[in-house]
């Protein structure tokens, strides 16, 4: 008997390589196809899934960072902010 952890399944290994890369909907296409489930459920435990290998491991799974709408924001504050000079 070998003191090594056993090898991941394919599949799975797949999906945490799809979620530590940030490519939510290809984890979720993956989960859906390992499990059967519904798209609700498997976007929901992939966002917990990484949320938790996030935490558990940050320099793997980094936290997703601010998208498109973040920067909009900030870029529609700030011209308010000018025009309100």
């Amino acid at each position: 008997m070998s003191d090594e952890p056993p090898e991941p399944d394919p599949m799975q290994q797949e999906l945490l390589d799809a979620i530590a890369g940030g490519r939510k909907i290809q984890a979720i296409k993956i989960y859906r196809a390992m499990t059967g489930c519904d798209l609700k459920a498997a976007k929901e435990r992939v966002e917990e899934m990484s949320a938790e290998l996030s935490e558990q491991h940050p320099d793997v799974f980094p936290q997703p960072k601010a998208g498109c709408a973040s920067m909009l924001a900030i870029i529609i504050v700030t011209v308010l902010s000018y025009l309100a000079l």
